[in-house]
Formats: C-alpha cells, structure tokens, sequence
C-alpha cells in the first residue's frame, strides 16, 4: 500500500501510511521516500529489526514476480492506529494485512473505521512466494474482505487465494465473504466493477509498459479517492484504470504521472 500512499501525497491529499520498518539505512530511504511525497509517517513505526526488502524482477513483457526476504529479532510490533471518522478513507492490503503481529490493532481499527462510516477498501495483492502459508491466511483474508466496502483484486489474486475463474466467479467469492463491490483488475485487458446491480468493465489501453510495479496502487489509490469523493462507481473505476495505464510507463513509481499526460489518457479513452 505504500505507492497508493505516495500516490495520493502527490496528488495533494492529506495521508498518513501506518506500517513499521527497521531503523536501518533501508528504513531511512523508505521514510525520506514517504516525506518527500507528502505523506505523513506519524504511526510508522521503527524497530531495531531490519527492514524487510521486497525485490522485483520484470520478465520480457514487462510484468513482476518478487522476493520476499525478512529478518525478524522478535522486536514487538505495536502499531499506532488512528481513530478513523466519517468521510475518511482506509486503504489496506498486502502482507502487512495478515500479520499475526498487528492482527488484533488491525481489526480494532478496521471496526471503529465501518462503525465510524469511514470508506473502506481492500486489496489483497497476494504473492506466489506466500502459496505455502495460503491455507493459513486465508482465513485473514477472508476476514478482510468482510470489513471492505471495495475489494480491488487482480485476476491473479482472485485464482491465487479462490482458484476463481473470471470475474462472475471471483465476484461470488467476495460477495459471499461480505463486501459489496468488487473492481476486478486484469492489467492491460482492462478493469471490471462488479456488484449486485451493475457489472462495468473499463477497457484496457494498449501500452508498451515499461514496469508493471506499482500500477495495481496507483488504480487503487484513483479509484478509492474517487469514491470517497462521491463519484459514481464506474467513473471511480474508469480513473484507477486511467492511473494504472500510466503507472506502467514509470520505472517504480519513481516519479510523478504528468497532469498533460494523464489529461490526454483520458480524452484517448474517451474517444475510443
């Protein structure tokens, strides 16, 4: 969740990311990162372990597979939650999400953010790494998804975590765990809202992407801040998919999306 955090600070909007890292010179990088773009690392927490690295590795088409490496001291983790309120968003997902270590601030949190009618959305992005720990977690996740208002979940998450076929099939499984709405991404073939009333599928661009890392936070981050902001559904949906699209043509959401850019995406779209 942390490029949907950078997202949303570049964007100009007031943010806080609530997560923990070492205070180790990877730790000093990650939290200058965040400062540097406008988020607020109030509830980021440091410990004396050290930081764990997620690394990327880009196949021939561009797209992600990652390694995970942890280091653990055993240093407890005590996360700092904030009191959510009405009109605020709460964006959750990854591995962090399903932590034995924050699992009980965590749901305190995500109960006081549904109880306080704060927005919130899902996004599980689980990793092929985590296949062996699946039955595990899956509980967790199902937990989760029972707290969201959104659940945006790639097509690989949903056959990962469900063995979903398509859409149909992952909509049923998130339905049938609690939440509502689900935006179904499948990368460059586009993006799906599904709910019991409406199912709106935002075509894809046909982009030569340059890195597909971070682009599932940036739809995330557009789409959620779209919501909230009282958009209907499918436009919120046809903006994460605009924020992706551009996402893929900057190397690690190392810089910002350019607004002439964005702009003539959207008329592209549009006109299609």
């Amino acid at each position: 969740m942390l490029n949907s955090a950078v997202s949303l600070g570049r964007c100009g909007i007031p943010i806080a990311f609530i997560s923990n890292t070492g205070s180790d010179d990877a730790g000093n990088l990650i939290t200058g990162f965040l400062l540097e773009n406008h988020v607020t690392v109030t509830h980021f927490q440091r410990t004396r372990d050290k930081t764990s690295i997620a690394l990327a590795f880009l196949d021939e088409h561009r797209n992600a597979s990652y390694s995970f490496y942890k280091q653990n001291s055993g240093t407890p983790v005590s996360p700092d939650f904030p009191i959510p309120g009405a009109g605020d968003l709460v964006m959750f997902g990854s591995f962090y999400a399903l932590s034995g270590d924050v699992r009980r601030p965590l749901v305190e949190f995500l109960s006081a953010a549904r109880a306080n009618g704060a927005l919130i959305l899902y996004d599980p992005n689980f990793r092929k790494p985590h296949l062996p720990e699946l039955n595990e977690l899956r509980p967790r996740i199902i937990e989760n998804i029972g707290f969201a208002d959104i659940v945006r979940a790639s097509d690989e998450d949903c056959s990962l975590i469900f063995s979903a076929t398509g859409k149909e099939d992952a909509f049923q499984h998130i339905l049938g765990h609690g939440c509502p709405r689900l935006i179904y991404t499948q990368s460059r073939h586009g993006a799906s809202l599904i709910s019991e009333k409406i199912n709106v599928e935002v075509r894809g661009m046909d982009l030569e992407p340059v890195s597909t890392v971070g682009a599932g936070d940036a739809f995330s981050a557009l789409a959620a801040l779209s919501a909230v902001s009282g958009l209907p559904n499918t436009l919120s949906t046809f903006m994460g998919q605009l924020a992706g699209a551009q996402a893929v043509r900057i190397v690690g959401n190392t810089e910002s999306i350019k607004k002439a850019r964005f702009l003539k995406a959207s008329e592209a779209m549009l006109n299609f």
